[in-house]
């Protein structure tokens, strides 16, 4: 009996481990399936917690070059990836996903748009867009809007936010007239967004989310094994079911 209630107060006293956390850092367009995805993970994973940070992909770009311990960086675009690529900061890239531009504005707004050109018209006085070289969908827009010949004349209606998600909540607020967002956000907020035109994907570079490993990575196995799941039908589901295309 006393060798059984040691057993017992060594078993009740035994410290419960501690779960590891495989930390990615996210373009802030993946906010939803990520966080959506992340118990399909961790079940596969006992153990493991799966902790989503998500910012314009211009400023976790900052975060990886000043070393913040993390796992996986998943981007908006393929041009901040190779840079930190090219600082040894990041390992080989896969593309988990695609997706589109588009011009939305507030559900409420009667305000009509067949093309990009009718933002020159007076309706349109205050247009959200992401920061250039912060935020790619900026980029992706200011491209289209320079292809368009259209950028130097409608500088002065331009309204920067600091991420995509910035210029969405403006759009949902009625803070903007119009502002360029991914199709996946658009499709986020039926009730609170109209998309009134579709950007021509050729007027910009493509829209791709590639995802590599920090070469620091605090949990480099698990790192792995999240890049792999992130191209897995669990995630891609998620993806779509977000408005994503597949990659």
């Amino acid at each position: 009996m006393r060798a059984l209630a040691l057993a017992l107060l060594f078993t009740a006293a035994a410290p419960h481990p501690t779960p590891q956390t495989v930390t990615v850092l996210a373009a802030a367009s993946l906010a939803r399936p990520l966080k959506a995805c992340a118990a399909d993970f961790e079940r596969a994973h006992p153990g493991v917690r799966v902790a989503v940070s998500v910012a314009a992909t211009g400023a976790l770009v900052r975060q990886v070059e000043a070393g913040v311990p993390a796992d996986v960086f998943v981007g908006a675009a393929l041009p901040p990836v190779q840079s930190l690529q090219r600082q040894g900061l990041l390992g080989a890239s896969r593309r988990i996903a695609r997706n589109g531009l588009v011009l939305a504005a507030p559900r409420a707004s009667k305000r009509q748009a067949t093309s990009l050109r009718a933002l020159e018209g007076p309706g349109f006085a205050r247009i959200g867009v992401g920061r250039p070289k912060l935020v790619p969908a900026g980029d992706y827009a200011a491209s289209a809007l320079t292809r368009l010949g259209l950028y130097a004349a409608l500088r002065p209606k331009l309204v920067f936010g600091q991420s995509v998600t910035q210029v969405l909540t403006w759009i949902r607020e009625g803070d903007v007239d119009a502002g360029f967002v991914y199709a996946s956000d658009a499709a986020s907020a039926p009730g609170e967004v109209r998309v009134l035109a579709t950007v021509d994907p050729s007027l910009h570079p493509a829209i791709v989310y590639p995802a590599a490993a920090l070469t620091r990575a605090v949990h480099p196995a698990l790192a792995a094994a999240y890049l792999a799941f992130l191209r897995s039908p669990a995630a891609q589901a998620a993806l779509r079911r977000a408005g994503f295309l597949p990659p």
